[in-house]
């Protein structure tokens, strides 16, 4: 499945153009709907400068990028992995880069996934009684059925997942199970 981006959250720090380099450089279905969203954003061409270099993504580094002739490295990738890359080399890494990615709060990457697959694994047995029973079919309106299903699937698909993995989390660092 292609991923197709409808918004952007760029950092104040980070130039539109930035982003039309980054995605110059791999021709890829992701990276087209970034560029028509820059697009949007920004009056550029979007062209590379003469002399850049682009990086593919890897992963070891799960990184992409582009090297500038003028000594420039930009990056785009899991935060954690361009975070280090800009540390390592003395950069600053904008306070609101934080606050975008972890949008749960959980203590680090390892226990957000860590957290997650436990989650998974103690739901998705509570469900299948659930799915082997089946639903009973109730004459209602597609109003009312619409509502019914929003609030109990949609409450359970979303806001129970995002209190019982914060919960997780809490255990695990309580525990010292996480670093």
């Amino acid at each position: 499945m292609n991923a197709e981006f409808d918004s952007l959250n760029p950092l104040a720090a980070v130039s539109p153009m930035v982003g039309m380099w980054l995605n110059c450089v791999f021709e890829t279905p992701e990276g087209r709907s970034i560029l028509t969203l820059y697009g949007a954003m920004a009056d550029a061409s979007g062209s590379l400068a003469f002399g850049a270099a682009p990086v593919p993504f890897s992963a070891q580094t799960r990184m992409s990028g582009v090297d500038l002739p003028d000594g420039q490295q930009i990056r785009k990738g899991a935060a954690d992995a361009v975070i280090a890359f800009v540390q390592a080399r003395q950069g600053r890494v904008p306070e609101e880069l934080n606050t975008l990615v972890n949008v749960m709060n959980l203590h680090s990457p390892t226990s957000a996934i860590l957290s997650a697959v436990i989650f998974n694994a103690l739901i998705i047995p509570a469900l299948i009684p659930i799915a082997l029973k089946g639903v009973a079919y109730r004459p209602l309106g597609a109003d009312a059925l619409l509502r019914r299903n929003l609030v109990v699937w949609g409450l359970g698909g979303v806001v129970i997942p995002f209190v019982g993995i914060n919960l997780i989390d809490l255990a695990l660092v309580a525990t010292h199970l996480t670093v």
